[in-house]
């Protein structure tokens, strides 16, 4: 194989793998598999002093930590589906509600 046959292949190749890059990059940005990109936003208000507790918790169920106030003693978190039921009944959780609407809920 010649430097100038050698060329053209990469020429022709490095386009279509940057194609097949960004086509699965885009592929896992949408997919139902995600689950993050799809879970809702929850405010999770936490007794006082329990912080740990509730973000152990909240690990455990798979939640990912999108904000922490902590000088309002809440996380912003997105959760997996089922898990809210989880955070409703844990002893240490104040309150909790959505922190933004679902698309669910508009259709």
């Amino acid at each position: 194989m010649t430097v100038k046959s050698l060329m053209r292949w990469i020429t022709l190749l490095f386009p279509l793998a940057w194609l097949a890059m960004l086509a699965s990059l885009g592929w896992l940005a949408f997919s139902g598999s995600t689950g993050a990109l799809n879970s809702p936003r929850v405010w999770v208000q936490y007794k006082p002093g329990r912080k740990a507790a509730v973000r152990e918790a909240l690990l455990q169920m798979g939640a990912i930590f999108n904000y922490d106030f902590g000088d309002l003693n809440a996380f912003v978190v997105s959760l997996p589906e089922g898990a809210l039921e989880k955070v409703a009944r844990h002893p240490d959780v104040a309150d909790h509600w959505f922190a933004q609407a679902s698309a669910k809920n508009h259709s």
